[in-house]
């Protein structure tokens, strides 16, 4: 009978995240997201925001000033121009 049947237990490795999305701001405005492996490198994800489309476009002719990280969260590129 289902009544005597144990309660199932979980396995905390099958819930972990293996991806996170990244949203790429240009001087704090939300320009993109982009998808990254969790915990990647700072800069595995400046070149990959870099690289995308849409910051290129945001970012075209213009000086970055300084980019600003919070790990498994977002980057802000602070430009000039």
């Amino acid at each position: 009978s289902i009544h005597l049947e144990s309660w199932p237990e979980y396995d905390k490795s099958k819930i972990k995240e293996e991806k996170v999305i990244i949203i790429a701001q240009i001087d704090s405005k939300i320009r993109s997201q982009i998808e990254m492996l969790i915990d990647s490198t700072e800069e595995e994800v400046k070149k990959n925001v870099l690289e995308d489309k849409v910051i290129k476009k945001w970012t075209k002719g213009k000086e970055i000033k300084k980019i600003i990280y919070v790990k498994n969260k977002l980057i802000n590129i602070v430009i000039q121009g």
